[in-house]
């Protein structure tokens, strides 16, 4: 991974974002190129900063993928870089949500290969977080990396005060649509316009 840094001075807008995108574009495989299936197999969950560095570039893999599948073909690195610093996951940290990694063990050190995150939704009627970016990197999926990030999420939102947990998600993401179901997720009214969303599914903890 190239060494990049992730401006955090909001003051300099989406210009910065995107100009730090691109630095780490060289050195972020593509959805369409998974990695390696001979990478460890050891790994653990654990919360995380959703500013760091590596949580950031995990982000980005996670962006890369939805994009990529939703347009049918691999995205322009440009438009990556723009549609990526649209994005905004601050509300992925404390106060009100939780951030969480999962790193595989390797003989180099922890590597991210996995997210989740919960976000408090002020609109609801009763105390509710929103499951957003999740994403498991395609060489660790089938390995229970998925289920373990959902119930880190699940219960950082019962630790936020949430007892329901809602997400939207589109047709395509059908990995992600079974999952769900086999958690228990449910199908639930729309709650938002968002143009991407196709799915909105909820859970009682």
């Amino acid at each position: 991974m190239v060494p990049c840094r992730p401006v955090s001075d909001k003051s300099l807008g989406q210009r910065s974002e995107a100009g730090w995108v691109r630095c780490i574009l060289a050195g972020v495989p593509p959805a369409d190129r998974p990695l390696p299936v001979d990478r460890p197999t050891a790994w653990h969950v654990a919360e995380h900063s959703v500013h760091a560095p590596e949580s950031r570039e995990i982000l980005f893999r996670y962006y890369t993928e939805v994009s990529d599948r939703f347009f049918g073909h691999a995205t322009p690195p440009e438009d990556l870089a723009t549609g990526f610093a649209a994005q905004d996951s601050t509300g992925l940290a404390a106060p009100g949500g939780s951030f969480h990694l999962a790193w595989a063990d390797g003989g180099d050190g922890p590597e991210a290969v996995g997210c989740a995150g919960v976000e408090l939704a002020p609109d609801a009627p009763e105390p509710t977080a929103e499951l957003r970016r999740v994403f498991v990197e395609p060489a660790f999926r089938g390995r229970g990396v998925a289920s373990a990030l959902l119930e880190a999420a699940e219960a950082a939102a019962r630790g936020l005060g949430a007892v329901v947990v809602r997400l939207d998600t589109r047709h395509d993401l059908v990995e992600a649509l079974a999952l769900y179901a086999r958690r228990g997720y449910v199908d639930v009214p729309a709650f938002n316009e968002d143009r991407y969303a196709q799915r909105w599914l909820a859970l009682r903890l």
